[in-house]
């Protein structure tokens, strides 16, 4: 999958808040827009070279990845829905689903997609995931409230006869095992194990960037502990 080569790099100085940094740019200091909102510490550090795209909004830029100690790191979290839908069309993951709605209203959530394959129907949800530590990748990187809810909308979903998936799309190259992240937010871990025993099923995926092109790496395992 091609990516859009970024107009710009820098070197990140600090962040503002959750949604805003500031960024050198030869020499120059620039606003720049965090599309993530996770904490990013392992990542946005200050000195790092960042990449970056033109703003949607007010602010001239976006930081769009991350040299990091295994590669290029997107941190577009807008992009992973849009990766794992490619993933699934080429049939890296889910082979032989299709995609037949997107965003889909489910109680009083959205779940990112509703997938067929032959008579069976799937609800499937996409979470990035963009922390590591050592070669074990964690979520969250931050508590979440909303990925708590998504998740027990899986469960109420599987506990109505419903088949349903979430997919941990690691962005990170050097992971060779997924953790949810019991010291950040036991609640939203406590919560993925509960829908893993009700049948929910866990699928953690890694990808890397290269030349500006997304390489699948595979599945990569996961545990609770």
């Amino acid at each position: 999958m091609d990516l859009e080569a970024p107009i710009a790099e820098g070197l990140f100085i600090k962040r503002l808040n959750r949604f805003l940094g500031i960024v050198n740019i030869k020499g120059e200091y620039f606003y720049a827009h965090i599309h993530d909102p996770g904490r990013l510490e392992d990542l946005l550090k200050p000195g790092v070279r960042v990449y970056l795209r033109q703003g949607r909004g007010k602010y001239p830029y976006y930081i769009y990845a991350v040299e990091a100690s295994d590669g290029l790191i997107l941190i577009d979290s807008a992009l992973h829905s849009r990766i794992v839908e490619w993933l699934i069309s080429e049939g890296y993951v889910l082979n032989g689903y299709e995609i037949t709605k997107r965003e889909v209203v489910f109680n009083k959530s959205r779940i990112d997609f509703l997938l067929r394959k032959g008579d069976a129907q799937e609800l499937l949800e996409v979470k990035g995931c963009s922390l590591l530590k050592g070669e074990i990748a964690l979520f969250p990187d931050a508590p979440t409230i909303r990925g708590r809810r998504h998740v027990k909308e899986l469960i109420n979903a599987v506990n109505r006869g419903l088949e349903a998936y979430i997919l941990f799309l690691v962005v990170r190259p050097g992971a060779k095992l997924f953790k949810p992240n019991w010291e950040t937010d036991p609640k939203f871990s406590q919560t993925l194990l509960d829908a893993v025993k009700v049948g929910v099923k866990i699928i953690v995926y890694k990808i890397g960037i290269y030349r500006w092109k997304i390489k699948p790496l595979g599945k990569i395992p996961y545990a609770f502990r």
